[in-house]
């Protein structure tokens, strides 16, 4: 029972890795969108690839544990909503949400 009790839990901590890297291949996206200094935009493009690597990585152990993917969780449930990120760009901002019914910006 213990063992059920613990592969579970890998399970629901794999998903809300899952769900967290693809929160950050989100926030990349859309900072690089607003980043104004080219050496900024430079480092999180490298960011961007390295968190792109982790969803496939995450992706594949949830594979090799036979397990669907795309599953809904409560954990991925709790982790979307925080999925969000504000940039500032001469005074005006810029927000994006990707959690619910889909992206929203608004200047």
């Amino acid at each position: 029972m213990e063992d059920a009790g613990v592969a579970k839990q890998v399970e629901d901590l794999l998903y809300q890795a899952l769900e967290t890297e693809i929160g950050g291949v989100e926030v990349y996206k859309t900072a690089l969108r607003c980043a104004l200094n080219e050496d900024l935009k430079e480092e999180w493009e490298k960011y961007l690839e390295q968190t792109q690597n982790h969803v496939e990585v995450v992706s594949d152990v949830i594979h090799e544990m036979d397990l669907d993917v795309n599953a809904e969780t409560p954990g991925r449930k709790v982790v979307r909503p925080y999925r969000t990120i504000a940039c500032s760009r001469h005074g005006n901002s810029v927000e994006r949400r990707t959690a619910g019914s889909g992206p929203t910006c608004r200047l």
